[in-house]
């Protein structure tokens, strides 16, 4: 077999950009037997240049250009593994098998891949760490919820959240030995660095009494049920869309955090208390569910962020669009009751010290030794 030659530009290798980390990219020509006819097509190629500094990738581009094949079997080669690479391996290995609230580590890895992409995972470090968190306390990524026609923007405790995985990621690829002295050839442990936590007294957004009420009466049918359930057990989103039959016992009042068989994590779980409030709601519930699949909303899957967002925004609530809004509220509310700070944490299932941090400011206590 020969080579036909291609296109005199064909295979120039070009600089580019891809998420921010520049790239070289160029197209190996389509081979050819002696008769001319294509015995394997032409092949667009990629090597990563590991950095998003313009006079770096310059650099390095040049160095590609001087050492073609030599340069990108090294160090800066295409084999190293990607940010993007170890996410998915982490989710498909780990968080799909073990994690008992896989959406919630999807939600971050989609983040996570759309700011590192093919960025070599030990070239992550602390100065793009801080990158990360400034893009998502600026809504320049975020992904798909908008909200007053912006990307929605990450607080510095989702951030942390969300490098957490990035984290786990790493230790899940040291773990199979594809990163770390023990890869082959060995690499270096990339570095985080984790953004401090909503200090004490930051404002966290909350719906007043009576926008819980209005929310409450505007919302129908399954949503309805959903609101008044996140409320009033101040809980997670995922966990209430997931809730199965199996978990509620009316006979003790209470609803269990794990349906049966599923594995007990360390993750904080609380039961629920079946409140007079919303036991019309479970019953409804229950008693359709157990005519369906045994999921109370109807499916594993449940996802009720959308109607939330709207229902929310058509009602002037646009900037507290999230059902996490409803745990926010439901802590402030018993605060600004008089309820006692371990009676909030407990339900929550949160420590004391992250209910005084994130929500003491709104506690009786706090508020009358500002008036002294």
């Amino acid at each position: 077999m020969s080579k036909r030659p291609a296109h005199p530009e064909a295979d120039v290798p070009r600089l580019v950009q891809r998420d921010g980390v520049y790239n070289v990219v160029w197209t190996e020509p389509a081979i050819r037997d002696a008769a001319g006819q294509i015995v394997a097509g032409a092949r667009t190629k990629r090597l990563g240049l590991r950095t998003r500094d313009p006079e770096t990738a310059k650099a390095r581009f040049a160095a590609f250009l001087t050492e073609g094949q030599a340069f990108a079997a090294g160090a800066g080669g295409p084999d190293r593994l990607s940010v993007a690479a170890a996410l998915d391996q982490y989710y498909r290995e780990h968080v799909s098998e073990h994690d008992s609230d896989p959406a919630r580590a999807e939600y971050a890895i989609r983040h996570l891949k759309s700011f590192f992409g093919d960025m070599p995972f030990p070239d992550v470090d602390i100065p793009a760490c801080r990158e990360y968190a400034k893009a998502r306390r600026a809504g320049s990524i975020g992904g798909g919820a908008r909200v007053s026609g912006d990307r929605k923007r990450g607080g510095n405790s989702t951030v942390r959240r969300e490098l957490v995985v990035l984290r786990a990621a790493a230790n899940h690829a040291a773990r199979w030995k594809r990163l770390g002295p023990a890869a082959v050839p060995p690499t270096a442990m990339p570095t985080f660095e984790l953004p401090d936590e909503t200090a004490t007294g930051d404002e966290v957004l909350f719906l007043d009494r009576a926008a819980v009420h209005t929310l409450l009466l505007a919302a129908e049918g399954p949503l309805h049920h959903f609101c008044k359930l996140v409320y009033w057990w101040g809980a997670r989103r995922g966990w209430v869309e997931r809730l199965h039959v199996d978990q509620v016992n009316f006979e003790t009042g209470r609803v269990n955090p794990y349906k049966k068989g599923e594995r007990v994590t360390n993750k904080r779980r609380v039961m629920a208390p079946v409140f007079p409030q919303i036991a019309g709601n479970l019953a409804w519930l229950v008693e359709r569910a157990r005519a369906g699949n045994g999921y109370l909303f109807g499916a594993e899957s449940a996802d009720f962020y959308r109607p939330f967002n709207r229902l929310c925004t058509e009602l002037g609530y646009a900037d507290r669009a999230n059902p996490h809004v409803l745990r926010h509220s439901r802590a402030t509310h018993m605060l600004m009751a008089g309820e006692s700070i371990y009676k909030v944490a407990r339900l929550l299932g949160d420590s004391v010290q992250t209910v005084e941090r994130v929500y003491g400011h709104h506690s009786v206590e706090y508020l009358m030794e500002k008036k002294r």
